[in-house]
C-alpha cells in the first residue's frame, strides 16, 4: 500500500478495508473464545495453569 501513497502522507485504510478488518477480528475473537472453552472443558487450560504456578514456585526457589 505504501506504494501507491504519496511520501508526505500516512497510508489510510478505505472504509471497506477498516469493516474487512474488523470483521476478521471478530471471527478470529470467537475462534479463539470456542477454544479457551473447549480447553476449559477437558480440564487442559487448569493443568496449564497449575503447571505455571509450579514453575513460577521453582523459580522463586532459585
Amino acid at each position: 500500500m505504501s506504494e501507491f501513497a504519496p511520501a508526505w502522507s500516512n497510508p489510510k485504510m478505505t472504509k471497506a478495508q477498516v469493516r474487512k478488518y474488523i470483521r476478521d477480528m471478530e471471527e478470529a475473537r470467537e475462534k479463539a473464545r470456542i477454544k479457551l472453552e473447549n480447553a476449559k472443558k477437558s480440564w487442559e487450560f487448569d493443568n496449564e495453569e497449575k503447571e505455571l504456578e509450579n514453575i513460577e514456585k521453582e523459580l522463586d526457589n532459585l
